[in-house]
Formats: C-alpha cells, structure tokens, sequence
C-alpha cells in the first residue's frame, strides 16, 4: 500500500535475496500489488514475517523488495537514501539471520522442513527498553529438526557440537547492507538457526539465556556506533574509521552500493557533527588520515629493507580496479576490505588541503553515490619508477601498497606525494654487555612516513589519480632517530619547497 502520509507501526524485515529472485515490484506490477497479492505467490520467508506482525497485532511490513520499485534508479536512489527512517523508525526488524533466501521460512519447522505456523508456541514476557514498554517474544524453539519443542531458554547442555551455533550459520551479518539495518533498528529480534536472538539499544538476550551472545556482528558494531553518537567530536573520525574497517569486510552484491548502504549510518554521524561534509564516504575533517588507506590483503604489496624499491606486479588473481564513479582517493573505489594505517597525531604534515568536492549522483541522496570527486592538494611530489633509486639503510622498511593490480602500472609514469609523518617512542631494556646484571633502559623512536602513489591522468592542470599508498618504517634510538631517518629516506630528502607543488587528485 501507499501510506499517503499515514503514520502507523510497522515491521521490517532484514533478510537475504541469495541466488533465488524474490518477489518484487516493479512499475509493470505496481498496480497490481497495490491492489493485492495472493497468499500462494507470497515467499515462506515473506509470509512468516507477516504472520508475525498478525499475530503482534501490526498491520504493516516494510520489505525492501516489495515496497522499492526493483529497476526504477530514481525511486531506488530516493529510498536508499531513507534507511535512516525506514530502519530507524520500525516498531520491530525482523532479522532472518540463518535463511540463505526467502524461500526459506522463519517460523517452527517440522521434521519433514516444511513452515509449521500453527504448531508455533509464543510466551510474552513484559519489559521496557527505550522509547517505552515492549513484550519480548519467546517462540517455541523446535528449529533443531528435533522432536522436542523448546518453549523458552533451552540448555545446549546435551546436544552435539554440531548443533551448537557459529557464525557460517548466519549467512545474513555477512552482507553489507545489513550492517546499518543493524545499528539504525531500535529493537531486532533475529532468527537464527539453534537460537533466538534479541536486540535493544538497552541489552542483548537470547533464548539459551545467554547476556553477551554473538549477534552476527561484533560487539564493538554497537560500541563504534556509540562512540560516534557519544564520543567528543575529535574522536568520532576514529570511530568512523574504525566502522569503515569493518564494513569493508563484508559482502555486498553490486560494487556501486558499497557508499548507499552505508548512507544511514553517515546521516547519524552528520547529525553529531552538522559542519562536517561527507565526501564519498570520507569526512572532511578527518580527510588526511582518511587518504592513507589501504587493501586489507597485502597480494599487491611490494617490500624491500636494503635493496633498490621498485613497482611489483600482483598476482594474476588481483581484481583490477573498478571503474565507477567513485573517486580514486576513496576506500570505497577499491571495492574491498580496507586497513587504515594513520591517525590524527600526525608530527609533521608535509601537506596543505587546498579544498574537496564531490557531487552527488542523485539529490535524493547526498550520502550516496557521486557523480566525480576531488582533492586540492599542495605538497612535495616527485617521480617514483624504474629510472629512480629508492635505496633504504639498514633499520629502513618500505611497502608500497597498490590499490589494484600492479601489473597495469607497467611502463606508466608514477609519481609519489608525501603526506606526513607519525612518531611514537617506547621505553626499550637491553643488555648492555655480556654480563647479565648489566641492563639499561632506552628509549626507542617509531617513525611512520605515508605518501600516496599518483598516476598523472591530465599534466596540464596537474590532475593525477591515486594508484597506492607508500609507508615507510624505521626505529631508532636516542635524540638523533630523526635525522637519521631523514638520511636514509631518499623521500624525506625531498619534502622541501623545491618539489611542492599544487595538484587535484580525482
């Protein structure tokens, strides 16, 4: 239905598309579904889901594939940017967590598998959480394929290990999209193969009566989101970061969705921090320690200590670099998992942002998919390839890490932009001679240096796209750890006015 405004409860359901088209409306169907649809054309997992609401006394569900014209880019766009609300403001998600598809059911299964509504037993117990009271549903739990029902709280005390849950029982937390489904519900009541689970933004609890019970996600999930609702303002970058790192570990089935589903959770952060821009999945004031990213799996990495450094080809298996619009600089251009290596403590930035831009693909969603991007961007860039010697001394480690598949570097002119360098320093014990009693305390300096590696795309206007990020490594000790390191950088050498200079990375 349409709700015209209409303002009701409702429940959503969370769940997997799998390889099995669900049903879906499109604007050839419209019409008809709007009218009716039969029980019989109706998914198990659809129909249990609305056997719940019936039985809660909920007269709506919100299924993505249903209430989202399926192949309509504008009305796609328009609702991919409401998850915020659509999520945020459900009575009750819905989360079939061990169901691969929707043909898949939910609900009590009997020993011959089939959807066993009827058979079902539900228990209510009366609780508060936030916003106002609630009754959490207990359900009967026969989803062993046993012949015994389990009313409430049953003991795993007796049966198999093979029974007992794991993670791979939960294909559903491994999508991506169900990452801000997750964090936006206010309550989650999560179906999974040996077990019920239920979330609050008070507790978590299941039905084997565990507290602290995995719930698909880590448990940081919840304290990440909290700390970037919570936390000072200086640390909320942190925590996105940290979000980010683990968003991008999941799965997701088209490349250009990685930034509109996580639309919903960037409303949340904007709302903490309204002065921040949102620049492709990156916030403004966070944007250098956003840029040294990197791919989570080091295949495209080349390393060398003493010896010269040059460009490394991949292996073969590497995913070439995606060709949407997403701009070169972000982590999600890569389509993949991401490790950021720095931070805000930076004790020298070689750098000075000039400015950056994205513009949006749609005006329905600004915290989605943009059209293009840039960085302007001032600071010490030279050449980097086969006709430079990249020597280190010894104590000296460099990684270069691509962001794709090395080989398509080959012959291409690449040229490095040093960003910053971080220290930190530790005490160190060590023995000073032979003689066992003899130990001293030192103090050691750690020296990270990060510079991005740049494809030229338009010299003219000093246009380049980023291709990799550079680290570089040393430890040392004493006062002079430094200008040690400063000798034995061929990179550090060169971060004077002579190789400034004004680009735009896209």
């Amino acid at each position: 239905m349409e709700s015209s405004g209409v303002q009701d409860r409702y429940i959503c359901l969370s769940h997997c598309w799998g390889s099995k088209q669900p049903l879906i409306t499109t604007q050839s169907n419209l019409a008809y579904h709007l009218n009716h649809i039969p029980w019989d054309k109706i998914p198990p997992l659809y129909q249990d889901t609305i056997r719940l609401a019936w039985r809660y006394g909920i007269k709506y569900v919100w299924i993505d594939s249903l209430c989202i014209l399926q192949g309509d880019e504008r009305d796609w766009a328009h609702e991919a940017g409401r998850m915020k609300d659509v999520y945020g403001n459900a009575f009750l998600t819905i989360a079939a967590a061990s169901s691969p598809d929707c043909s898949s059911g939910i609900l009590s299964k009997s020993l011959d598998g089939r959807a066993s509504f009827d058979e079902s037993t539900f228990l209510h117990w009366e609780g508060t959480t936030t916003g106002g009271a609630f009754k959490w549903i207990i359900m009967s739990f026969d989803l062993l394929d046993y012949n015994t029902c389990y009313s409430c709280d049953p003991s795993f005390s007796d049966l198999p290990k093979s029974c007992l849950p794991t993670r791979c029982l939960t294909p559903l937390y491994t999508r991506a999209w169900v990452l801000q489904e997750n964090l936006l519900s206010p309550r989650t009541l999560s179906f999974a193969l040996y077990r019920l689970k239920w979330t609050c933004r008070d507790s978590i609890r299941s039905s084997d009566n565990q507290r602290n019970v995995d719930h698909g996600f880590p448990q940081g999930f919840n304290q990440l989101i909290q700390g970037i609702t919570k936390s000072p303002s200086e640390y909320q970058g942190y925590h996105w970061l940290e979000l980010i790192q683990c968003y991008s570990k999941l799965k997701i089935a088209k490349e250009h969705d990685w930034l509109p589903a996580l639309s919903g959770l960037a409303q949340i952060y904007q709302q903490t921090d309204p002065d921040s821009r949102y620049l492709a999945g990156i916030w403004d004031n966070w944007l250098l320690p956003s840029l040294t990213w990197r791919r989570a799996d080091l295949g495209n990495m080349a390393k060398r200590g003493t010896e010269s450094l040059l460009p490394k080809s991949a292996s073969p298996e590497q995913s070439v670099q995606s060709h949407w619009c997403t701009p070169s600089w972000s982590w999600a251009s890569i389509g993949g998992a991401v490790v950021f290596e720095g931070n805000d403590q930076w004790a020298k930035a070689f750098v000075l942002l000039r400015g950056a831009d994205c513009d949006p693909s749609t005006i329905h969603n600004p915290w989605g998919n943009v059209r293009h991007g840039k960085v302007d961007i001032s600071g010490p860039i030279s050449a980097f390839g086969p006709n430079e010697q990249h020597r280190c001394e010894l104590g000296h480690e460099t990684e270069l890490n691509f962001d794709y598949d090395a080989k398509d570097l080959a012959g291409k002119e690449i040229e490095c932009l040093v960003l910053g360098l971080e220290t930190s320093s530790y005490e160190k014990h060590g023995r000073q001679s032979n003689n066992l009693e003899s130990w001293n305390r030192q103090v050691s300096l750690s020296i990270k240096i990060f510079g991005l590696l740049l494809e030229p795309v338009d010299v003219d206007t000093a246009t380049y796209r980023r291709v990799g990020l550079l680290r570089y490594y040393y430890e040392g000790r004493g006062p002079y750890a430094i200008d040690k390191s400063r000798r034995g950088a061929w990179w550090y050498q060169r971060t004077t006015d002579a190789f400034r200079r004004d680009i735009t990375i896209v």
